[in-house]
């Protein structure tokens, strides 16, 4: 009898070990995954900026009429997709933020 409960206290504290090694995973992931897009991040913002800069840069010389229409497009493509992923970056960081604060035991209930 004294075997048996033996046994299920090392089975609870095994269970409870891995439990708590999991949480610890799932923060440490979190955290990784936060610094890497705080990196993104300020890569996606210079190159937005930059390809802003080249947007206006090709929008002047065709207005004085240096370079044709089509160059322009592709300039503003260019610097909407630069923006496209920065937003990306941005929305991936509060969703990051969120899967941290659950890792951690936070959490909310609807209509709080």
């Amino acid at each position: 009898r004294v075997e048996g409960s033996e046994a299920a206290h090392a089975r609870v504290v095994a269970s409870y070990r891995q439990t708590v090694l999991s949480a610890f995973r799932g923060v440490e992931d979190q955290l990784a995954a936060t610094r890497v897009l705080l990196t993104q991040q300020d890569l996606r913002r210079q190159a937005s900026q930059a390809a802003d800069q080249v947007e206006q840069q090709v929008l002047n010389r065709y207005r004085s009429g240096q370079v044709s229409y089509t160059e322009v497009i592709t300039a503003q493509a260019t610097a909407l997709s630069a923006r496209r992923a920065l937003v990306q970056v941005l929305a991936d960081r509060q969703t990051t933020a969120v899967a941290l604060i659950q890792s951690l035991g936070g959490g909310w209930q609807f209509g709080q």
